[in-house]
């Protein structure tokens, strides 16, 4: 009996045991590879659609829709829960589509150059306050706004004109004044880009520049740099033919009192007061055009891709060495954007962020609407909310908010 009882307590144990053996662990929670907050189409009639030159201002995403077909629009989205505020045609003019997004924004409004029309549009419901048109002349296609004036360039009907011509304006409107004007030269037709305001210690303010100047006949490109005092509408100084390749369209970039030119496939450091130049950085691979492609400099570092390149440089804004060089991201990219020590970027098929101190790769993310397509070509520039660590993108399908990655 005893052994019976002994053999039966041995048989509970085991099958004890045996059930505790096969109680399943509790389930793991697994982070999502990308946090997408909301997603919403672009176009309203169709599902594909991109933006171009996105930018925050106050609780809202501001950007230009540019849809596959004719018709694109300015959106207005909340940031927080990607909703439609607004959306205006109006800024069209009765034509079927609009220019690039080309716009600088002052106080509650945008100022936009469209073709040869000068728009001051509301940023609360889109709709245009003040427009004016260039008539028997040929604007822009771009504006910058420094100490309350509007500055762009005015030349004559003929894109081989004979001169172009720096001007400004009130924001607020009136009479556009000449600032200074650049004539052809050499046989090569210039072109005037978007001026960078600077006011210099002793009080005196000036406008750098660059002029992309370009021999029809020869099909040959450079650039010449200048430095305007305003004073006395006076070149300070001019570094002539100073890129040799072709032109830049992008404005100089004002940092601890040095400006910094971008080229063809160069970066020029030029002392603003002296105009003597400091360094230049020539890109190693022909492929790296630094032409479209804005440079960022924070931190004390000058961050630097090419378009159509697949590496992205970190230099000394001092020197010009190059600090590391990350060559694993993909082409297409068209803005930089810094936040909480990183870089971030698209690329043709990938959302990149980068270390912004060592270069290595956080994130390399094709799109989680891509369903596996390896050929899914779809990020657009993207612009971040640093205060709510979002980022705001487009895969040419949906706009999305993602939550932005951590340096571990």
């Amino acid at each position: 009996k005893t052994f019976y009882l002994f053999l039966i307590s041995c048989l509970l144990l085991f099958s004890c045991s045996k059930m505790e053996s096969i109680i399943p662990d509790p389930p793991v929670v697994i982070k999502p590879d990308m946090e997408v907050i909301w997603s919403h189409n672009v176009a309203i009639d169709s599902t594909e659609g991109f933006i171009t030159t996105p930018f925050i201002w106050n609780e809202n995403l501001i950007y230009s829709t540019y849809y596959y077909q004719e018709g694109n629009t300015i959106q207005s989205r909340n940031t927080k829960t990607g909703m439609l505020n607004w959306e205006s045609n109006d800024v069209r003019l009765g034509n079927k589509s609009i220019n690039e997004f080309n716009y600088t924004v002052f106080g509650d409004e945008i100022i936009w150059e469209n073709f040869n029309d000068l728009l001051n549009i509301s940023l609360h419901d889109g709709k245009i306050l003040q427009h004016e048109r260039v008539i028997d002349a040929w604007m822009g296609p771009r504006c910058s706004i420094f100490n309350d004036f509007i500055y762009t360039t005015i030349s004559d009907k003929s894109i081989q004109q004979e001169n172009d011509f720096l001007v400004r304006r009130n924001v607020n409107g009136g009479i556009w004044d000449t600032l200074t004007t650049i004539s052809k030269e050499d046989g090569f037709t210039p072109f005037i880009y978007t001026p960078t305001g600077f006011v210099a210690p002793s009080g005196d303010s000036m406008l750098l520049f660059s002029v992309g100047k370009w021999n029809f006949q020869e099909s040959k490109g450079q650039s010449d740099y200048y430095c305007l005092l305003l004073k006395d509408r006076s070149i300070k100084w001019r570094l002539k033919d100073w890129d040799k390749e072709a032109t830049s369209v992008l404005y100089p970039v004002i940092y601890d009192r040095k400006v910094y030119f971008q080229g063809h496939h160069s970066i020029y450091c030029v002392d603003i007061q002296t105009g003597i130049e400091k360094w230049r950085f020539v890109m190693p691979n022909p492929l790296e055009d630094t032409k479209s492609c804005h440079l960022i400099i924070v931190d004390n570092k000058l961050y630097i891709k090419g378009k159509n390149y697949n590496t992205l440089r970190c230099l000394d804004p001092q020197t010009g060495n190059q600090i590391w060089a990350n060559s694993d991201l993909g082409g297409g990219t068209e803005k930089l954007q810094y936040a909480n020590g990183m870089v971030m970027f698209t690329s043709h098929y990938y959302l990149c962020i980068i270390n912004g101190t060592s270069g290595k790769t956080i994130w390399k993310k094709k799109s989680p609407n891509s369903n596996g397509d390896v050929n899914f070509n779809g990020w657009v520039p993207i612009e971040v909310n640093i205060k709510d660590s979002i980022i705001y993108a487009c895969d040419k399908q949906k706009i999305m908010a993602i939550k932005m990655q951590k340096i571990e």
